[in-house]
Parts: C-alpha cells; sequence; structure tokens
C-alpha cells in the first residue's frame, strides 16, 4: 500500500511476495490438494500459509473500512471523470 494511505497492512513475510512467487503458492496448493507435491514443496507452502491468511484478514478488514460509493448514492462526479 502506498505510504498516504491511512490504513497500514503488514506484508506476510519480510520480502515481498511478487505475482511470480504468487503464482508458484498457488500452483504448489492446487497441487498439495491432489497429494502431488514432494515434502519440501508441502513444508514451504506450510510456511507462508499462516502469514498469507493473515495479511488477506488485515486486507479485508483494510477495505471493510473504506466507504466505497456505489451507483445510486449522492456522489458527484466531475467533467471527464469516470
Amino acid at each position: 500500500m502506498s505510504s498516504t494511505s491511512p490504513f497500514y497492512v503488514p506484508q506476510a513475510r519480510p520480502a515481498p511476495i511478487d505475482d511470480r512467487l504468487l503464482g508458484q503458492l498457488a500452483r504448489v496448493g492446487d497441487d498439495a490438494r491432489l497429494g502431488m507435491t514432494t515434502e519440501a514443496e508441502a513444508e514451504w507452502l506450510l510456511s507462508v500459509c499462516g502469514p498469507l491468511l493473515r495479511e488477506l484478514l488485515a486486507r479485508r478488514a483494510a477495505m471493510a473500512a473504506l466507504h466505497i460509493a456505489l451507483p445510486g448514492d449522492n456522489v458527484i462526479k466531475l467533467a471527464g471523470m469516470r
């Protein structure tokens, strides 16, 4: 999140989980469900599962605190804005 955001959501681990790493975790998670992972992959998945889920919970809480204008709300849009 940007430094201007009023909400702070801690990262699941010190190094950011980029899209490539997240994709690999998703693949290992799918494979684990089917019983097709190595011990090392299963250990890796379990090592990040808790922190990732805590990050997801924190992000959900932060998003729930935001008021998102819905269609039909009394919102004024400036010309040229979508």
